[in-house]
């Protein structure tokens, strides 16, 4: 969402739009994170305008908005970099956005994540639906669940006649810990009514799991539950 950075909003007034169209859709006070891109191998003078970027405009996007804006990242992990966990890290908190190749195999996911969780950190592993060794294989969700990594499907994935399918299975069967908005422009979908009503009647767990209950754990550093979700424990 972050104007002029990477493939955030084109213009502010395009961020600005993003924040007002999710400004009628949340309550007062909901928080919002923000989550440029990053890499684990970025010069440090790179990554510090990004994250210099989000915070301006957060200080001036607040005064216009009742919603709470954070500044976080997300990290695109490969080969043995490291860097940039920190400044990804949602604030106050353990949990760090990451994110792989398309192409990556099951095999490196789990070293990748592992090496993040030897670091201290929680890793919320960002938009699973899109990975070949994911789809149909909810297991391996399991087993990244297990291991203390969180599972976030994107918003935008159900736009995207490729990643759809997978993303509504994921949902559907309680194989994720939330849904994301993921908004780059203000056509992407964001987590409002519209959304929910095309999803609601077929996911196994209450909407406000995926969209509040959980993403509240996140925010407060608490640790997620195992997947798969049961409607009944919620």
């Amino acid at each position: 969402m972050v104007p002029g950075v990477d493939d955030g909003a084109g213009t502010h007034g395009e961020a600005l739009r993003i924040l007002e169209r999710m400004g009628t859709e949340y309550p007062a006070g909901s928080t919002v994170v923000l989550t440029p891109h990053f890499t684990a191998y970025m010069p440090g003078r790179v990554a510090r305008g990004k994250s210099d970027s989000a915070i301006r405009f957060i200080e001036g996007a607040e005064k216009l908005t009742h919603l709470r804006l954070m500044a976080a990242g997300e990290l695109m992990l490969s080969g043995f970099a490291l860097e940039n966990l920190e400044r990804c890290r949602y604030p106050g908190t353990g949990h760090v956005l990451i994110e792989f190749f398309s192409g990556i195999t099951w095999m490196e996911t789990l070293l990748q994540v592992r090496r993040v969780l030897r670091r201290g950190y929680r890793p919320l592993l960002a938009h699973p639906e899109r990975y070949h060794w994911c789809r149909g294989r909810s297991d391996r969700l399991v087993k990244l669940s297990r291991m203390g990594c969180g599972v976030l499907v994107s918003a935008r994935s159900l736009q995207n006649r490729k990643h759809a399918p997978e993303a509504r299975r994921l949902l559907e069967g309680g194989f994720a810990h939330g849904l994301c908005s993921d908004a780059h422009s203000d056509r992407d979908a964001i987590l409002g009514e519209k959304l929910r009503s095309g999803l609601a009647p077929d996911i196994l767990v209450p909407w406000e799991v995926y969209t509040w209950e959980i993403p509240s754990m996140i925010l407060e550093d608490l640790p997620l539950p195992e997947l798969p979700l049961r409607k009944e424990d919620w």
